[in-house]
């Protein structure tokens, strides 16, 4: 029989997972689990996968505020020092959490290089797939 290669997503413990991996070790299983993704950095399931020796995949969801092309820079850091502050804010940043947001405020220079990261990533990924666009 030939084992078809699953990903599993996971969103905390990796409780689930973890039982696919543990059932996925049978030879008679109809899936080899190849690889995981997480929708959060911090995951505590992607330990799991890592000690399993499975492959996994941080899929973090992430905002932005931009700017126009030509934003003059004074306006783009103040707006970054404000908008800073406010998700800084206790009430703010529980409210966030709450809905499963990370907090994470970033200057000018680290949110482009993030962006800049991320879309390398990507690239890399819509590269190895073959996806073409139609």
């Amino acid at each position: 029989m030939s084992r078809k290669r699953a990903a599993v997503l996971i969103s905390g413990r990796g409780s689930n997972m973890a039982a696919l991996i543990e059932a996925a070790a049978a030879a008679d299983y109809p899936a080899e689990i190849a690889l995981v993704v997480a929708n959060h950095a911090d995951a505590p399931g992607r330990r799991i996968a890592e000690a399993a020796g499975i492959a996994d995949f941080d899929l973090s969801l992430w905002q932005g505020i931009f700017t126009p092309r030509g934003t003059p820079a004074d306006v783009v850091a103040r707006l970054n020092t404000e908008i800073n502050k406010i998700i800084t804010q206790p009430d703010v940043r529980a409210r966030l959490r709450d809905e499963g947001a990370d907090v994470a405020p970033l200057s000018v220079e680290q949110t482009t290089a993030f962006v800049q990261k991320e879309s390398a990533k990507y690239l890399h990924i819509i590269r190895q797939s073959g996806v073409k666009p139609n």
